[in-house]
């Protein structure tokens, strides 16, 4: 179907290449837009407390996010739905609004309708035409049975997308959060080299090895030092080192902590430590207690094994306590 645009009740409509239907209902989504663009989606994707907190953060304060309502419509309902079917999903998009504009200071957010047969292609459309740079989502609030080898919503985002994609976990501490752990891995060696034969690492080697590395952890550097500066908040990144690491794996590690660190110039605190530990995701669960927040990187494909040491992204991020950012790069992230 070709885009169209016609005048609506509450502004623009447009129904896009999917079948769906876009209602800009507060704001001006063309107006021009800042460095970074954050989608904040409602609607069928449910949002607890406090993710749109996150939201308003990691758009800072010169930024317009975009809340943007999500429904879905069976294959034989006309897409021209009436005002009276329409109204309660208007109604939740105005309170996220008002939510995202609560959460702290910056321009009033833009508001869009989708409407669609498949919503999170309708929600992928919005994103890329509006130069999206992050999304800002949380885990399924309850996932069907028979459904454990299907994607969920959230992780069809984090493969479909090419923004960054921010899945927030156990929200409501945000509010009043101080401290923020980030957990950092060492680059891994070549496959088949030995920790001997890859020597020392320098955080300039850290940034050039491993790319796909480099994303995923540069990624959530940046997520966890704009949520600080948003909250006032600090941050410590955390290594945690095997107890029967080699010396050339314990420089590995430091070299990550420091491009680490370097990524967070401009924090008044973003401390640096490392632990000695076998087990990856309980030392970050046991540390995790005397912080607000994890923030945790994950590479953006789809794959089982997301690497944090020896351990997934998903289950550190499944046992560490209070809030949880669980970050994968965009295509653009380096």
């Amino acid at each position: 179907m070709a885009t169209r645009e016609s005048s609506g009740p509450n502004g623009v409509e447009e129904a896009d290449r999917s079948g769906g239907r876009h209602e800009q209902t507060a704001g001006s989504a063309d107006s021009p837009a800042a460095s970074r663009r954050v989608v904040y989606p409602v609607g069928e994707i449910e949002q607890p407390d406090g993710v749109a907190t996150v939201a308003r953060a990691l758009a800072g304060a010169e930024s317009r996010p975009l809340v943007t309502g999500v429904v879905s419509v069976p294959e034989q309902t006309p897409l021209e739905l009436s005002d009276r079917v329409l109204g309660p999903h208007r109604e939740q998009l105005r309170h996220a609004a008002a939510d995202v504009a609560a959460a702290g200071p910056g321009p009033v957010p833009d508001t869009r309708q989708v409407v669609g047969r498949h919503p999170l292609r309708s929600l992928a459309n919005t994103v890329e035409r509006h130069d999206a740079t992050t999304v800002v989502t949380s885990p399924p609030q309850h996932r069907p049975p028979l459904t454990s080898l299907r994607r969920s919503s959230v992780e069809w985002l984090q493969t479909a997308l090419p923004t960054r994609v921010v899945v927030v976990r156990d929200a409501p501490e945000v509010g009043s959060l101080s401290s923020i752990l980030l957990p950092v891995p060492a680059v891994e060696s070549k496959p088949g080299e030995s920790d001997a034969a890859a020597g020392s690492a320098s955080a300039s080697d850290a940034n050039r090895e491993s790319p796909e590395h480099t994303r995923h952890v540069s990624a959530a550097v940046e997520t966890a030092r704009r949520l600080a500066v948003a909250r006032d908040a600090w941050v410590d990144l955390l290594h945690v080192v095997p107890s029967d690491a080699s010396e050339a794996r314990r420089e590995r590690g430091r070299a990550a902590l420091a491009a680490a660190r370097e990524q967070c110039g401009g924090l008044e605190r973003c401390d640096t430590w490392d632990l000695t530990a076998d087990n990856v995701a309980a030392a970050v669960a046991e540390q995790s207690v005397y912080y607000d927040a994890t923030v945790i990187g994950t590479p953006r494909h789809g794959r089982l094994e997301r690497l944090l040491g020896a351990a997934t992204a998903t289950e550190v991020a499944e046992r560490a306590h209070g809030t949880t950012l669980v970050v994968s790069p965009s295509v653009d992230d380096e």
